[in-house]
């Protein structure tokens, strides 16, 4: 099928917020290659196992066989899924439009490697980073010993003080950096945040969600005594960040600073109104009243 008819027949799964999965989403031999030329540069690590390979920053910089493969494979294949992916979604994000213009957020190659036990990921939601932020979607390419894990979703409660009180909660724990990494992840434990499902990493696997201040994810190891290696891509959408005083009345460059300082009041304030909007039965009408800018650095 094509990408029109997959992503089409697609169902959307709503708890804990809207998700999709579809298995078999590009062609073999394009996974294939993907595989073949992966790039070999690592230029990020997180401490926690994680080699980053930032398309944004550095495909320029690639050897010519693979800046000419990504390049076309981005153009080609991921924009086309973006477009789609973001009119399927449109229903549940159409409430953040600010402008027309939806920007790339973060897109790379991601790699998870540690030959013991990598440590599992802080459940994290993007909206602390850039609220416009609607759409974040992965396609899982090769688990090098089957024993990588896929992404945990989860659940900050049932209903609209519960959510935002665990928002808050976790909000304390994230910006305390007196708190060991590790700590913090017992922390979460000890409250309302619950992991609802695991998405199985599975070769040729998309996995696309919506993006808001209740979209929390971690990833979750399976301890193993075998050699972990995970690789993935992703990439993520939103609308214009310079908009952001329009929605929030905030300018972009204090948005990150009002969740480090733990301006619980603001916080609220804006979650308050977030949540309504976000787990509304009013659903937006796509009228294609957007375009995906063309992605940078090519």
């Amino acid at each position: 099928m094509s990408y029109t008819e997959k992503i089409k027949k697609s169902y959307i799964e709503e708890s804990p917020y809207p998700h999709i999965v579809i298995d078999n989403i590009l062609d073999v031999s394009l996974v294939q290659e993907i595989k073949n030329l992966w790039p070999q540069k690592k230029l990020h690590n997180d401490q926690r196992g994680s080699n980053c390979f930032y398309f944004s920053s550095e495909l320029k910089n690639l050897e010519t066989e693979k800046k000419i493969f990504w390049e076309n494979f981005i153009n080609n294949h991921i924009s086309e899924l973006a477009n789609l992916l973001l009119s399927r979604m449109y229903n549940f994000i159409g409430y953040k439009q600010v402008s027309s213009k939806i920007e790339w957020g973060t897109a790379y190659t991601q790699e998870n490697e540690n030959n013991s036990s990598p440590l599992d990921f802080f459940p994290h939601t993007h909206f602390d980073h850039d609220p416009l932020w609607v759409l974040t979607f992965l396609i899982y390419i090769e688990d090098l010993n089957f024993n990588s894990p896929g992404t945990s979703i989860c659940s900050l409660g049932n209903d609209k003080n519960e959510r935002i009180d665990n928002f808050i909660k976790w909000n304390e724990i994230a910006n305390d950096d007196s708190i060991e990494y590790l700590k913090k992840i017992e922390l979460t434990k000890k409250f309302g945040i619950k992991n609802i499902k695991t998405v199985d990493f599975v070769s040729n696997r998309l996995f696309c969600f919506v993006d808001g201040p209740f979209s929390f994810h971690s990833v979750n190891y399976k301890k193993s005594s075998l050699e972990t290696n995970r690789k993935s891509i992703r990439f993520a959408l939103g609308f214009e960040r310079n908009k952001m005083n329009i929605k929030y009345n905030i300018e972009a460059e204090k948005w990150i600073s009002l969740f480090k300082e733990r301006n619980n009041e603001k916080i609220k304030s804006i979650l308050d109104h977030e949540h309504d909007d976000f787990f509304s039965n009013s659903k937006s009408e796509n009228n294609n009243d957007w375009y995906i800018d063309k992605f940078p650095f090519f």
